[in-house]
């Protein structure tokens, strides 16, 4: 029987050492015991609510400060390594001349004021009369509205008028990951973040660069090439290219052959389809009004893995024969306007929570709403991760 190993301990009993001997002598439950003494904030909690005094402000890892929007986060908690984020935004009546492009899912609840977005793009084929992309807008938004847009194509936010608009904001990284989207306000990486993520309308009128840029390709080469932990010279060794021109290639500041793409593709063990880009959109977003069409759908051409369920409560309280589970991952309820109690299962129990307006609640995979009932009418939005993605 092999021995187990000698443990030394640096004399602290909140260190790691001190976690693994509670696990060696007594094994796992002493050493659970012995971790939420020391940090009871990564308990596992089944719910979490955060109300709007409670935001956090934080930054985009995509959004440079000249923008003028401001972020705060009202996600899961950060232990629970949430696949997306849930922010507060305010935007600034400020036109933006420049774009940002990100993989995922984004989708925006305007609350208060009007605001609008610009798309640098095209529909393609014989529709567009072979012209270059072009500026886009959306019709103005205002709430109750909603907008799904097509991230990964290069595109802007603002408030339209002379004042501020405020809205929510969810958001999924193709990495499944909230750290890729928002940074704490204190951290050093905004810069290395926002230069790879942006570009000019000058820049985007190159066809190769477009393409690179507004399709996604350099973003999902980076990212591949950072989650296998790769170099620039790694990489570009076994792509048989320079690491200059690699770099140039995540830099979307090139033109690149088929037969490059499918070098660095097999380097990275990359499925060709996510070199290429998916199926178009119709348009580069779409929109529903929430007061005509409370169950907002997805598009037909695009999978996605957050879904947005919207809810006008009045009166009557809704049953939990009404209110759809969430399918296999995490959930979470803005609560719009208004005001209601929510009462939530887990692990048997029954509890009850009041959402007032700005107030988000996040239910881990074990927990449930059981029912709703409307103190103040208005509007819940409900949110569901899913890793099936029809």
């Amino acid at each position: 029987m092999p021995k187990r190993p000698k443990l030394v301990s640096d004399g602290s009993k909140k260190s790691i050492a001190a976690i693994a001997e509670a696990y060696f002598e007594k094994g796992y439950e002493s050493a659970k015991q012995a971790f939420d003494s020391i940090a009871p904030q990564y308990a596992p909690l089944p719910y979490s609510i955060i109300k709007a005094h409670q935001r956090s402000s934080v930054i985009r890892t995509d959004v440079d400060s000249r923008d003028n929007i401001s972020y705060f986060y009202s996600g899961p908690p950060a232990q629970w390594e949430p696949p997306y984020s849930v922010l507060y935004v305010k935007f600034d009546p400020l036109l933006k001349k420049d774009y940002m492009a990100h993989s995922g899912e984004e989708i925006l609840l305007p609350v208060k004021g009007n605001i609008q977005y610009g798309f640098f793009w095209s529909p393609g084929g014989k529709h567009s009369e072979r012209e270059p992309p072009r500026r886009v807008l959306s019709p103005i938004l205002k709430s109750p509205s909603i907008i799904r847009i097509n991230p990964s194509i290069p595109h802007h936010t603002w408030a339209t008028g002379k004042v501020e608009a405020e809205a929510w904001m969810i958001m999924r990284h193709m990495m499944d990951a909230a750290s890729a989207i928002t940074l704490d306000p204190w951290s050093n990486s905004r810069r290395s973040h926002s230069a790879s993520r942006r570009a000019t309308e000058e820049h985007l009128r190159n066809p190769s660069n477009y393409a690179l840029y507004g399709w996604g390709i350099a973003e999902k080469i980076r990212l591949y090439r950072q989650r296998a932990a790769l170099t620039l010279d790694q990489l570009a060794a076994s792509a048989d290219i320079t690491p200059s021109f690699l770099s140039k290639i995540e830099a979307s500041d090139c033109n690149v052959s088929i037969d490059v793409l499918i070098r660095i593709a097999r380097a990275l063990r990359m499925n060709l389809g996510d070199i290429l880009p998916p199926k178009p959109w119709k348009n580069p977003y779409e929109i529903t009004d929430l007061s005509n069409n409370p169950l907002f759908h997805h598009c037909e051409d695009l999978h996605h893995y957050v879904h947005i369920i919207s809810w006008l409560l009045r009166n009557d309280p809704v049953a939990e024969s009404d209110l759809k589970s969430p399918r296999g991952g995490m959930s979470s309820w803005i609560m719009h306007s208004g005001a209601a109690v929510f009462e939530i299962k887990y692990n048997g129990y029954n509890t009850r929570e009041l959402l007032e307006e700005g107030s988000v609640l996040h239910l881990r995979n074990d927990s449930k709403i059981s029912k709703i009932t409307p103190l103040l009418d208005g509007y819940a939005l409900e949110i569901i991760y899913s890793t099936d993605p029809k």
